[in-house]
């Protein structure tokens, strides 16, 4: 699946995520928000001892945690400018 026709999941922005919203006319603040949550739960969950000691490999579970941390600590920042940026044009 896409989101808002991006070709990679590697790169989504908040932008592809707003098209997505168009494409499926829910609401742009509502997943905009739920967004930065997702993003601020798996930071955490990233640092939970109990969810990094399921994981069988340690040397590939750092290197898949230390990918989504990157992906999700990019997100929430350009959610958190974007939610600047739009407040400042109010």
């Amino acid at each position: 699946m896409k989101v808002g026709q991006c070709e990679s999941i590697e790169r989504v922005t908040p932008a592809h995520w707003e098209g997505m919203t168009r494409e499926t006319r829910l609401g742009w603040p509502l997943v905009r928000q739920r967004l930065m949550e997702l993003c601020e739960r798996t930071l955490a969950a990233l640092h939970d001892r109990r969810v990094r000691s399921a994981a069988r490999g340690a040397m590939m579970a750092d290197r898949v945690a230390g990918l989504v941390e990157e992906g999700a600590r990019s997100l929430l920042h350009d959610l958190g400018q974007l939610r600047k940026d739009s407040s400042l044009r109010r």
